[in-house]
């Protein structure tokens, strides 16, 4: 996994974000014991993760994404996105390329929209939360 700690020292208090690094999740925002995960996402102009449902919610929320991904394969997957405006950056992560990261997050975050439906976001998380659960269930037990 990449080294969010690294990603969010260069972050600051700049610019709203989440960062999960698929161990840990990061964030600038404000929180209190009672905010949920889609809430967060909903007030991030940027979510940094590796391909995977953060990503789609993300997207779905209107933030940002990059995306650092572990391994090659997860890297093949994010080429399924490279036609989104959501999308910022992707790559196989590697320690190196922090600095380049950097300067294209800066440059995209000063572009991102500034107001996001939190209501409608939280119910269309929810909603395919429960779809993808719903699914699974139906896969499991068939």
């Amino acid at each position: 996994t990449f080294d969010a700690a690294l990603l969010c020292e260069a972050l600051g208090t700049h610019y709203s974000f989440v960062c999960t690094d698929g161990r840990t999740f990061t964030t600038n925002i404000a929180l209190s014991s009672s905010m949920q995960y889609s809430n967060i996402i909903a007030q991030s102009k940027v979510v940094i993760s590796h391909f995977g449902i953060s990503i789609y919610e993300a997207m779905l929320c209107g933030c940002h994404c990059i995306i650092l991904n572990p391994t090659a394969y997860h890297d093949e997957l994010s080429h399924t996105l490279q036609n989104t405006n959501m999308l910022v950056h992707h790559e196989l992560y590697n320690h190196a390329s922090v600095p380049q990261i950097m300067e294209i997050f800066k440059n995209f975050v000063e572009q991102a929209h500034m107001h996001v439906d939190t209501a409608h976001c939280i119910r269309t998380i929810q909603t395919n939360l429960k779809n993808f659960y719903d699914a699974l269930r139906l896969i499991i037990t068939s």
